[in-house]
Parts: structure tokens; C-alpha cells; sequence
């Protein structure tokens, strides 16, 4: 069992935003990107009530991991996407509203904005 498997088991919930690549056409590797929205849509069925993915029209320049977002013990762990870094030597950071109030409810506003204007997928799509 997969960690977001055991995760999702003991409560907690899942928000998978990803760039709606079919937009560009074939500049994107089609073949990872449906077999990661395969993937997600799998976890989704296991736990349709804890799961929820969207795709986005904006390539957006950064990965988020948000930690209980709209507590006071909340965290935003950011990392960027640089022209020829590779995954491991992407710079990171992680954010608290305790630490940069300003800057941690600015990630968190943005993701919430490209949420909503998201366009949900499921099993079901």
C-alpha cells in the first residue's frame, strides 16, 4: 500500500491540480501525462470521497504541497520549476503563516484561484 493510500485511509484529503497539457498538443510526453492522470484517477476510485483532481489551462512555474492550510500549524512547501534544474536541484521552500503571513496566504490564494477555475475529472469523465 502506497503512502498517499495509507494516508487517504486515515482521513486525509487530496487536491491534485495539474496543467491541462492536451492544450499544446503533442509538445508534452502524452504517455507520462495520461499514465499520471491514470494513476491519479485510480487513487480517486479507491477513495472517491478523499480525492479530487483538476486540470488547468495555466502551466503554472511550481509544485505545492500544502500541510493543513487553513490551520495556524498549517505549511506550503513550494518548489520551482527552473529552466535546466533537475527534480533533485530544484530550489525548495516551505512557508508558515507564522514565519511570512503575507507570502504564505499568497500561495495559498493562488492555488485556491486556479482551483476554481480548474476543470474536475474523475472516473466518471
Amino acid at each position: 500500500m502506497s503512502l498517499f493510500q495509507k494516508l487517504a485511509q486515515n482521513g486525509c484529503k487530496f487536491r491534485f491540480m495539474l496543467f491541462d497539457s492536451s492544450i499544446l498538443g503533442s509538445s508534452h510526453s502524452k504517455e507520462n501525462y495520461e499514465a499520471s492522470i491514470s494513476r491519479l484517477v485510480s487513487f480517486q476510485n479507491k477513495f472517491p470521497e478523499r480525492v479530487d483532481i483538476r486540470l488547468v489551462e495555466t502551466q503554472i512555474s511550481y509544485s505545492m504541497l500544502m500541510i493543513d492550510p487553513q490551520s495556524q500549524s498549517g505549511e506550503v512547501q513550494i518548489e520551482l520549476y527552473t529552466f535546466s534544474s533537475i527534480t533533485n536541484d530544484r530550489p525548495h521552500f516551505t512557508l508558515t503563516h507564522k514565519q511570512s503571513p503575507h507570502w504564505y496566504e499568497f500561495y495559498i490564494h493562488d492555488f485556491e484561484s486556479a482551483w476554481i477555475n480548474g476543470k474536475k475529472i474523475n472516473s466518471r469523465s
